[in-house]
């Protein structure tokens, strides 16, 4: 079995999102974006499968493109996500927009991460950050108060200011307070996912960090009856990076 991974716009390796149309849905302009790659990539993927805003935009994607989803992954995410529920994770990602040094990120890193090796989370920081030439280092999602990443630098070169997209998201959250989506259409697009019979599995995780509760689990068993249920005892919010190999061998027996 093999998977492509994605970066949603803003994140990782891809391109800065570009400014939310007015009056559009971020999650739904996240889940065309999806829709383009898997088109082009995986047209008859076995399995979307998303994590925190990944799930979100997965549970969209499946309302918008049901022709694409044939099942689907929700990893240690629900509609019922709230700020309260988050907090520890803006936190985080709150901090200095800037690090001196590689070490100061790291640290900062295992401070919130008390649970993860430094080996496992030096080898994250290495996919998700990267130097600039003064020598410092930046998260590579993108946020207001950041100075640019080289590439966006180099676009910003060649064009002219009002036709370089900006960053429509802020430090603490995937969305400004105004774009912030309604998760109503969400549980909706999940009971209408129930109604169709097709296979779901909700990978929860069950240390502190984890993001959902018993009755988040509980709502979306109403609406999903069907819905494969896996607790990962070791894990947090983050599944992939506590437990990989349990997680992978879970998608694995779903998805085959």
């Amino acid at each position: 079995m093999s998977a492509v991974c994605i970066d949603l716009p803003g994140h990782g390796h891809s391109d800065s999102a570009a400014p939310f149309e007015e009056g559009a849905a971020p999650l739904a302009q996240n889940a065309d974006d999806i829709a383009m790659v898997v088109r082009a990539l995986a047209p008859n993927a076995r399995c979307i499968i998303g994590m925190s805003l990944g799930g979100l935009t997965s549970i969209a994607f499946s309302q918008r493109y049901p022709d694409l989803a044939r099942r689907l992954v929700l990893v240690d995410i629900t509609p019922g996500v709230n700020q309260e529920k988050t907090k520890q994770i803006t936190d985080f990602v709150n901090g200095p927009a800037t690090f001196p040094s590689f070490q100061e990120l790291l640290e900062r890193t295992m401070q919130f991460n008390p649970t993860r090796s430094e080996a496992s989370l030096r080898r994250g920081i290495l996919h998700n950050a990267l130097q600039l030439e003064d020598g410092s280092w930046v998260w590579r999602y993108r946020r207001v108060d950041a100075p640019p990443l080289p590439e966006m630098r180099d676009a910003m070169a060649a064009n002219e200011p009002s036709n370089v997209p900006s960053t429509s998201a802020d430090a603490s959250t995937p969305f400004t307070q105004k774009e912030r989506p309604s998760m109503n259409p969400l549980w909706e697009a999940l009971s209408a996912w129930g109604a169709t019979g097709k296979p779901l599995m909700f990978v929860r995780g069950m240390r502190k960090q984890s993001v959902v509760t018993d009755e988040d689990e509980a709502a979306l068993l109403e609406r999903v009856p069907q819905t494969r249920v896996e607790h990962v005892e070791e894990a947090g919010h983050s599944v992939q990076g506590d437990a990989p190999l349990e997680l992978a061998a879970l998608i694995r027996d779903f998805a085959l």
